[in-house]
This record gives structure tokens, C-alpha cells and sequence, in this order.
């Protein structure tokens, strides 16, 4: 009996989730960071003024980049964007923030933080599918992002994703970052799409 409960506390420790409503009036700014094994869910985001210049950064593997999130209010609406740690998201002082989010752990999903001239390979083994949750900013929205899908020795370019696309392994997913502006200061925007992956066997 001691055994099982100890094992009910290390799985209520392991997961768990907070949701929450930041308001960040201009000259505050603020921040969420998101560890190794959590999941930050955004499901409303408004900026002012909106929604150029944006004003947030995501802060990951080393490299700060504009972060095109006000995109989604307009693009995507009522589509939560999901971001998997480990990353930090900042909300610049120079103007207002209102975030909706809800941060979870022990969350199986997986961000790609895509920049210039870091292509990032994904591959979906064998009974396995892999359901993009999220993408921002939106497909042909301020930066552009080549998705190539390949298995075996044929390959498809210029893929249009969308939340919800899924593929089914095996599979390579090729995601390369073409074009993307930089702000006023210098920062390069950068892309984050967000994914799972399911047992194919348990798919309908």
C-alpha cells in the first residue's frame, strides 16, 4: 500500500497544469518561461498597439528572435498556440499585454524554433504519426518556411502545413526558414511550430 501511494505522489508531481491571465501595461513588460518539461498553451493574445511592430521575443537555444504572436489574433482565431519547453517568451515594455495561457508538465509535445539558416530535420519512425498542434506566425504570414516531406528517395517541396496536418511514418519532415525580416533592433523573427506524436495503431 505505502509502494502505490508513493507512486500516486511522484505522478501528481509529474503533471499538472496552471492557467492564468497576465496583464502587462506599457513600460512593465514581463516574461513566461517554460522549462524542460512544460507546456505553455496560449489561447488569447492581443498587443497594443496591434499588431505591428510585435512586441514579443521568444529566447531559445541560445539565440533571441522576434516572436510574431499578435499574428494569430487575426490568422487563427480561437486556435491555441502551444509552446514546449525548454524557451522563454518576452513581452517588450514598450507597450500593453493581455496573455490567456495555461502551463502544463509532463506534456509530450515538442517545439521546433525555426531561424535563417538552421534547417531542422524531424523524422517520424514507423508506426508512429506526427499532428502539428500550432504554427507561428501562421503559413505565409511575415516569414516563409519550406516544409519538405520525404520517404525514401522521393521527396515533396513547398508542403502547406496547418494546425492539425498530420503524416504518418515513416517519414522526414525538412523545415528551412527561406526568408525572415528583422525588426528595428536587429532581432531576426523566427518561426515555432509545435507537434506530438501518436501511435498510429491507436488512430482511427
Amino acid at each position: 500500500m505505502k509502494t502505490f501511494w508513493n507512486t500516486l505522489l511522484v505522478l501528481s508531481l509529474g503533471t499538472y497544469a496552471h492557467a492564468d491571465v497576465l496583464i502587462l501595461p506599457e513600460g512593465q513588460g514581463g516574461s513566461l518561461t517554460v522549462g524542460a518539461n512544460e507546456v505553455v498553451t496560449v489561447s488569447a493574445y492581443q498587443q497594443s498597439p496591434d499588431p505591428a511592430p510585435y512586441l514579443t521575443q521568444i529566447v531559445a537555444n541560445g539565440s533571441t528572435n522576434t516572436l510574431a504572436l499578435a499574428a494569430l489574433h487575426d490568422d487563427f482565431v480561437n486556435t491555441p498556440a502551444t509552446f514546449a519547453g525548454p524557451l522563454q517568451i518576452i513581452f517588450k515594455d514598450s507597450g500593453s499585454h493581455l496573455v490567456s495561457y495555461k502551463k502544463t508538465a509532463g506534456h509530450t509535445a515538442q517545439s521546433a524554433v525555426l531561424t535563417m539558416d538552421h534547417p531542422t530535420a524531424i523524422s517520424v519512425p514507423n508506426g508512429k504519426t506526427i499532428k502539428f498542434s500550432s504554427l507561428v506566425p501562421p503559413p505565409d504570414e511575415d516569414m516563409t518556411v519550406n516544409v519538405t516531406v520525404q520517404k525514401g528517395t522521393n521527396a515533396f517541396d513547398a508542403v502547406k502545413l496547418h494546425p492539425g496536418t498530420e503524416f504518418s511514418g515513416p517519414v522526414d519532415i525538412v523545415l528551412t526558414v527561406t526568408d525572415a525580416p528583422a525588426d528595428d533592433d536587429g532581432f531576426q523573427m523566427a518561426a515555432v511550430y509545435s507537434y506530438y506524436f501518436n501511435d498510429t495503431s491507436a488512430s482511427p
